[in-house]
C-alpha cells in the first residue's frame, strides 16, 4: 500500500481550517452575547431582578415549591448591591428543599426586606 502524502496533507490541512473556523465562530458568538448583555443599564438590571424576585416569592408563597422558586432565582442576573439579599432567599429555599427545621424562619427573615415589592 502506497501512502499518498499529498492527499494526507490536504486532509489534515482541511480539518485544521474547518476547526479554526468553528473556534472563531464560537468566540464571535460568545463576544456578541457579552456585548448585548453589557448594554443593559444598571436600572434595567435592578428592575428585572425585582420583578423576578417578586415572581419567585409569590410563586413560593402560593405553591410552596421551593425547588421551582430557587431555580427561578438562580436564573436571574443579580445587581451587585442586592447579592446578599438574593443569597439569603436562595439559602432559605435550599433549607426548605432539605426540609430543615429552621426553613420557615429563614424564609421569613429572607423575605422581610422584600415586603415593599
Amino acid at each position: 500500500m502506497q501512502v499518498h502524502w499529498r492527499a494526507l496533507l490536504g486532509a489534515v490541512m482541511g480539518i485544521a481550517i474547518v476547526s479554526g473556523g468553528v473556534v472563531l465562530y464560537r468566540q464571535n458568538q460568545a463576544s456578541t452575547v457579552e456585548e448585548s448583555a453589557s448594554h443593559v443599564s444598571p436600572e434595567e438590571v435592578l428592575r428585572a431582578w425585582e420583578l423576578g424576585v417578586k415572581g419567585a416569592v409569590q410563586g413560593y408563597e402560593q405553591d410552596k415549591n421551593a425547588l421551582k422558586a430557587r431555580d427561578l432565582l438562580l436564573a436571574l442576573r443579580v445587581p451587585a448591591e442586592k447579592r446578599e439579599q438574593h443569597l439569603s432567599l436562595v439559602l432559605a429555599l435550599e433549607a426548605a428543599i432539605q426540609q430543615r427545621k429552621d426553613a420557615e424562619s429563614r424564609w421569613q427573615r429572607a423575605v422581610e426586606p422584600f415586603s415593599g415589592l
